[in-house]
């Protein structure tokens, strides 16, 4: 970051993304102070999780993406009690489906479906292979647990990354964002899913070139 700065690139044309919120300040207060020991005193980095930097474009672009202006998002913990809750309600109306996953697996199996673009069976026989005869069951789990989160106005982690490629795949929006950055950094690398790299993809519509690092990072 110091060295693009230095050779002219504007701060807050670069973008650090990574994983945890606490690697992240980490990553964006130690980029500040190296520009500022530097010498360089003008504009601010643009980092953070891959969810919050969605959340804050999501916010911007809310009514665009028919989103509510005051939707709510869901951590994690509130996610699996809203999936907590629909399970129960699956579970009454199919008195039959008694060996449904509990809701941190069945959380689990949804975000896994969702990040990898994989059917929730074959994701069911991946990590939960005891419950393969619950699919059709698991799979009504996950389609209440969607409608449910449309109706109170809430969005998940995995629906701030569903939203901001479809911001990015906009015809008005899209390209704009896309040029919001001339250099997209990346660390941790090895963890990212199949929907942020579709992202990181169409963030660098305009230049494919990205920086990454990680434990057998592959670009």
């Amino acid at each position: 970051v110091a060295r693009l700065v230095a050779d002219g690139t504007p701060a807050e044309r670069v973008l650090l993304l990574t994983f945890t919120r606490r690697a992240a300040r980490q990553l964006v207060e130690r980029s500040h102070a190296r520009l500022a020991r530097a010498g360089h005193q003008s504009g601010r980095i643009s980092g953070g999780t891959f969810h919050s930097v969605a959340h804050r474009t999501l916010r911007q672009h809310a009514a665009r993406l028919g989103l509510p202006e005051g939707f709510s998002v869901l951590d994690p913990a509130d996610a699996s009690d809203v999936m907590d809750v629909v399970r129960d309600e699956i579970l009454q109306s199919l008195p039959e489906a008694r060996r449904v996953p509990r809701k941190s697996t069945l959380l689990d199996t949804y975000s896994r479906a969702v990040g990898t673009g994989t059917p929730v069976g074959e994701v069911v026989a991946a990590i939960a292979p005891w419950a393969s005869d619950q699919v059709d069951a698991i799979g009504a789990v996950c389609k209440a647990y969607i409608l449910r989160k449309r109706r109170q106005g809430l969005l998940d982690f995995d629906d701030l990354l569903l939203h901001w490629r479809q911001a990015l795949r906009d015809d008005l929006v899209g390209k704009s964002l896309a040029g919001q950055y001339d250099h997209v950094l990346v660390d941790e690398y090895q963890d990212v899913n199949a929907l942020q790299v579709e992202v990181l993809q169409l963030l660098r519509q305009q230049d494919d070139r990205i920086t990454v690092v990680g434990d057998d990072a592959q670009a």
